[in-house]
Parts: C-alpha cells; sequence; structure tokens
C-alpha cells in the first residue's frame, strides 16, 4: 500500500515538475507569443490603462461589451510593470498556472478517497497542462480563462462544503461563484448547471439536503451578494445583459448544423480560428478517444449522480458555442475543459481497473500510459506550430504591431507620419502610439478613398499594402516628376509584403488639378481645384472620378460636414449625385490640419439614358445630422459650379 502511494507521489511529483517547467516557458516566452496584440486584446489593454482615470466600472459597455474583472487584474499589473506586452500577457499565463492546482483540488474533492487512483488525477491534469486548446486561449489577454480558473475553484469548495457541511467553504464557494459571475458570457448558463443540482439535492437526497438547508442557502445569498453591482447594473441597462449574445446567436436553421460541428470538435474538426486554434485541429487526437469511449461507459456502469453533474456541467458549457456563429469556437466552449478533463480522467480510471478485472492490469496502466504520452507530445507540437502558424499573422494584427513599433522606433520629429488605410482609432495602433505618447504628428486617412498630401514637410506614408492598393496607383499621378522613395518594407510571416514606408521630401512638386479654383466655405474650409478624370467627353453608363482638392486655414475646421456633388443638366437639374465625408470618414473635416491639401474623391454615374448635351458639376458641404449647408465665405450661396462636362 505504501509503495503504491509513493509510486502515485512520484509520478504527481514529475507531472508538477513538467507543469513548472512549462509555466516557466510560457512566462519567459509569454511577450513574443505571439508578438502582437489582437483588437479584443488592446481593447481591453487601454481601458485597463485609463482605468485609474474612469473609476472603477462594474462593467465595460464598449467593445459589445465586457465584464469587469480581467480588466482590473490587467490594469494592476500595468500599473506594476508598465503598460507594455509583459504586462498585458502575464495574467492570462499566471492564470494558466493556477487552474492545474485547482483542477487537483477539485478532484480530490469531487472522488474523496479513492487516493491509490493515481490515473484519475494524472489523466486531467497532464491533458490540461500538455493541451493546446488551453494554452492558446491563456495566451492573449481574454478573460476566458479566468472564468475556466474560477468555476473549477467554485466547484471545488461547492463539493467540498457540501461533503463537510461546512458554512465557511460555502462562503468561499459562494465569492468564487458570484467572481465568476465578473469574467465570462458563459457564466451566464451557471444556473442550468446549479439548478439541477439543487432540485437532486431537494428530491434524491432529502436527509443530506434538510441538514444543510443553512448552507445552500449561505452559498445563494454571498454569491447575490457578490454579484449585486453587476446585477444592478444588468437592472438599469437591460440591453446589455444580452447585447454581445444577440449579436451572434445562430437561428434555428443553423443550431441542428451547430450540433454537429460542436460534437466533431473533440475529434475531428476543432476551431478555424487562428486566434484561438491551429485552424481546424481538434481539441484531441485520435489517441484520447479511447479515453472519452471508456468515461461514457463507466458513468454508465457505476451510475453515480457525481458523472451527471460531469455531463451535465460538460454539456451546459458548450452551450455558448453551440447557439452562436462560428461554431465551434473553442473560446467560447472553454468553460467545457474542467469537466472534460476530469470525465477523461474518469475514463482512465474506468480502463485501468476493467484491467485488473481481466488479469491485465499492466497492460492496461501501459497502455494508458502510451495514450497520455502521445496526446501530451501532441498537444506540446500543436502549441508549437501554432507559435509560428503563417495565419496567426492577421488574426493577432501583428501587422499592425509592427507598424506601432516602427512609428515608436522612428517617432515623427521634424516631419509627419501618415497611416492608410487604418484609423489610429484601432486599439493594436492607439495602445502602443497612445501609452507610449508618441501619437503626436502622426495621422491616419483611409488612401482607397481620400489622399492627403503636406507639400511644405518632410512626410512618410505607412501604407498597408495588404489593404491598401491604390496609394501606390495614385503616387504617380500625383507625384508625376517623382521625387517619393519607398524606405522600408514590413513583411507578413510568409515574406510578403505588408506595409510599405514610403517618403516624400518637403517641396516634392505636385501635380496641378485640371480646373484651378479657388473658393472659400464658412469654418475654414477652401476648394483649390478638381481633376474630373479623362476629362471631359463621356458615354452615357460612364462613370466621372471626380477628384476634389481641399485645404484649410491656420486652424483646423470645427465640424465634420459632408461633401456632396451633383451632376445637373442643361437645365440645372439634378441628374445624379454622390454625398460623403471625405475619405468616407475617415478624414473628416475637423481633422483637417494647416498646410495639408485633401484630394477627395467622388463617383458620378452617367445614366444609361442621358441624352447628349452638356452638363455640369456642383459641390458643397453641409451638415448631414441637421442637413444644413453651409454657407460661402466671400459670396451669397452655399454651391458652386465646378466645370462642363459632355455627354456623347
Amino acid at each position: 500500500m505504501l509503495s503504491r502511494s509513493l509510486k502515485g507521489s512520484s509520478k504527481l511529483f514529475a507531472l508538477g515538475i513538467l507543469w513548472l517547467t512549462l509555466w516557466w516557458f510560457y512566462l519567459a516566452s509569454a511577450p513574443n507569443t505571439p508578438p502582437a496584440l489582437h483588437h479584443d486584446e488592446a481593447f481591453n489593454a487601454l481601458d485597463a490603462f485609463h482605468l485609474p482615470e474612469i473609476g472603477w466600472p462594474v462593467f465595460f459597455p464598449g467593445n459589445s461589451g465586457r465584464e469587469p474583472l480581467f480588466i482590473y487584474i490587467l490594469s494592476a499589473f500595468m500599473r506594476l510593470l508598465g503598460p507594455n506586452m509583459w504586462a498585458i500577457r502575464l495574467p492570462g499565463i499566471i492564470i494558466w498556472g493556477l487552474t492545474a492546482p485547482a483542477l487537483l483540488w477539485l478532484i480530490c474533492e469531487l472522488f474523496p478517497g479513492q487516493e491509490n487512483s493515481d490515473w484519475l488525477k494524472l489523466t486531467p491534469l497532464l491533458l490540461l497542462i500538455t493541451s493546446a486548446w488551453y494554452a492558446i486561449i491563456s495566451h492573449f489577454a481574454d478573460r476566458a480563462n479566468l472564468f475556466v480558473l474560477l468555476e473549477t475553484m467554485f466547484f471545488a469548495s461547492l463539493w467540498r462544503s457540501w461533503r463537510l457541511n461546512s458554512l465557511r467553504w460555502g462562503i468561499l464557494s459562494g465569492i468564487f461563484w458570484g467572481l465568476s459571475f465578473y469574467t465570462y458570457l458563459a457564466n451566464r448558463f451557471m444556473p442550468l448547471v446549479l439548478l439541477p443540482l439543487f432540485l437532486w439535492a431537494l428530491f434524491f437526497q432529502r436527509t443530506e439536503f434538510k441538514a444543510r438547508r443553512r448552507l445552500v442557502l449561505t452559498v445563494a445569498v454571498t454569491a447575490v451578494v457578490v454579484m449585486a453591482p453587476l446585477l444592478i447594473y444588468f437592472a438599469r441597462h437591460p440591453a446589455f445583459f444580452t447585447m454581445r449574445a444577440s449579436q451572434i446567436m445562430v437561428g434555428s436553421k443553423d443550431l441542428a448544423k451547430n450540433v454537429w460541428r460542436v460534437s466533431g470538435m473533440f475529434f475531428f474538426a476543432g476551431d478555424k480560428n487562428p486566434r484561438h486554434n491551429l485552424p481546424g485541429r481538434p481539441a484531441f487526437t485520435w489517441w484520447v478517444f479511447p479515453l472519452f469511449v471508456a468515461a461514457i461507459i463507466g458513468s454508465l456502469t457505476e451510475r453515480q449522480g457525481l458523472y451527471g453533474f460531469l455531463w451535465l456541467w460538460f454539456t451546459v458549457m458548450l452551450l455558448p458555442t453551440l447557439l452562436t456563429m462560428e461554431a465551434p469556437n473553442f473560446l467560447r466552449a472553454s468553460g467545457a475543459i474542467p469537466p472534460l478533463m476530469v470525465l477523461m480522467g474518469s475514463g482512465a480510471n474506468w480502463l485501468i481497473n476493467w484491467g485488473k478485472r481481466l488479469g491485465k492490469a499492466r497492460l492496461a496502466s501501459a497502455t494508458v500510459a502510451l495514450i497520455l504520452l502521445a496526446e501530451g507530445l501532441s498537444g506540446l507540437w500543436t502549441f508549437y506550430r501554432w507559435i509560428h502558424c503563417p495565419d496567426v499573422f492577421y488574426a493577432f494584427d501583428e501587422g499592425l504591431t509592427k507598424v506601432a513599433q516602427y512609428i515608436l522606433a522612428n517617432p515623427p520629429t521634424n516631419d509627419i507620419v501618415y497611416v492608410s488605410p487604418r484609423d489610429l482609432s484601432h486599439p493594436t495602433l492607439r495602445f502602443f502610439l497612445e501609452t507610449s505618447g508618441v501619437d503626436h504628428r502622426v495621422r491616419s486617412f483611409d488612401a482607397r478613398r481620400v489622399l492627403v498630401v503636406n507639400p511644405d514637410e518632410e512626410v512618410r506614408y505607412v501604407i498597408i499594402t495588404y489593404e491598401d492598393f491604390r496609394f501606390e496607383l495614385m503616387a504617380p499621378w500625383l507625384w508625376p516628376e517623382g521625387g517619393y522613395k519607398t524606405e522600408k518594407l514590413l513583411s507578413d510571416r510568409a515574406g510578403n509584403t505588408y506595409a510599405k514606408i514610403v517618403y516624400v521630401p518637403a517641396g516634392t512638386k505636385l501635380r496641378q488639378p485640371l480646373w484651378t479654383k479657388k473658393i472659400s466655405w464658412q469654418d475654414n474650409i477652401m476648394l483649390i481645384g478638381a481633376d474630373p478624370i479623362s476629362c471631359c467627353d463621356y458615354r452615357p453608363g460612364d462613370l466621372i472620378y471626380l477628384e476634389l482638392w481641399w485645404t484649410t486655414g491656420q486652424s483646423s475646421p470645427t465640424n465634420s460636414w459632408t461633401i456632396f456633388t451633383h451632376l445637373l443638366d442643361s437645365h440645372g437639374r439634378l441628374i445624379v449625385g454622390d454625398d460623403g465625408e471625405p475619405g468616407k470618414g475617415s478624414y473628416p473635416t475637423n481633422r483637417w490640419q494647416a498646410g495639408e491639401l485633401i484630394i477627395t474623391e467622388y463617383q458620378l454615374f452617367i445614366p444609361k439614358d442621358a441624352p447628349p448635351g452638356e452638363y455640369t458639376i456642383e459641390i458643397g458641404l453641409y451638415n448631414w445630422q441637421t442637413g444644413e449647408r453651409l454657407p460661402l465665405a466671400d459670396q451669397e450661396g452655399d454651391a458652386v459650379i465646378l466645370g462642363k462636362v459632355y455627354v456623347r
């Protein structure tokens, strides 16, 4: 008996060494695994960075709504270590490390008196710490793995409080349950696990339930007290309670497909999103399938309420991905990890006991050991492949991170940096630039819709050519004599160009617009010319590409104005128009700066039945919210005729 206990201890000790080694490796490589911040985690990091300024909200409504606990933790790490990648990734990795002992605690509480069932503990722990699924979702600053940790600790303390009839442990379990309400959307499915447990105890364990009524009440009251601030918030703002879920819920037609997809995520085809998984790789290999089958057989043969609870917990925690788009989604299904690992352990234990009954104990143990070895190595190899997967570059906004890091390494001093087509409000760009204080003289516009030049200043354009094809096409048109040059290329993991840094010296000669004008509107807006491309003869069905050249005075316009362009016939009647903010909103008038030339494009489609003749182009500006037009500054009226075109 003692020798078996020592063997079990040595196995757990060896597993502990592996756990600590992986934890150390994950901690050491946290800032570079992966070396970027994607939209959602950058959004969380920005909220954490500004938390001291905005107070301690119980809910963050931005980005479709988020519970606050992980952001609080993130803020504490950023205060301690600074607003950097290390501080942002560290909480998730620490939570990953704490989940293993929490799972061991849960197993000990669920199966008391089974100290000699080594595989009951070893199997879930080994599968957890070598799981690519859990490692990947712990390597970005999201709140899902915090929920995994807290739900594990909640059920461990709940089971212990029930077994000991301890109010002290009941209070602790209520605290864990209440805190998990502040983590992730999946927590809202927890009542579907707890209500059947309550009814089971009420009707099938009446004696035990009667002796523990105070305990049940203690757990519930404690949890409600902890949840109260967020519950009150949702009562006052009910739309936020369902906002994120309502955006991603599927209809009845897709639900049946999701059942098949989610059922297959474990051994057939997994999450395709490289942010959550090596695309398409199932949660486990086929090596471990016998343990899953054994768990089912063991649950049916032993017929204990405990196994019913584990399968119920597992199934309910799959609902967040079952009921939503993009199934299977490993992030949304992460709440199913603890019960699944425990069930796999029960399956291994059942196989070992079955082997003992057949007189094949060593063979059964060796088989389970080989299964776990193969699965563990496969999980670690999958994680390694995920780290180096080319798709991760785009899933984690690694390109935008490179753009931000380039700007930080080469901050504008005597020049101006323009980024296209991504707006600087994108959380990834905004986090790096804002927290480093290098957002001065850095601007952005979408060159697919508008061009911005500053003839009297040195300018660097950071053009994300992966998305913006137009800047390179328009550059020779804009600077017909050249003078600009590509200084640097930023590449993706496959070696393809992601972005180009184009340098334009001050005084580089610009083309002149075909129609030279000098027209001023109020609010410091001036038109200096226009270019109707392929002017000036057109045919019915043609598009007139109209480039309007704008500038502003020493101060920026105060409002965001919408530009209208009209094609009028010879009688002044409106034939067709194209309205929009400059650059489709990417460079609104209230962001224009002194010295800039803003070249906006509008497209006027000549109707196919337009009669031949002379037409005129009219432009002006208005407030889209009120419809009020902006008056001209030096003359009566609010619109001007630019010039004439002809339809043949």
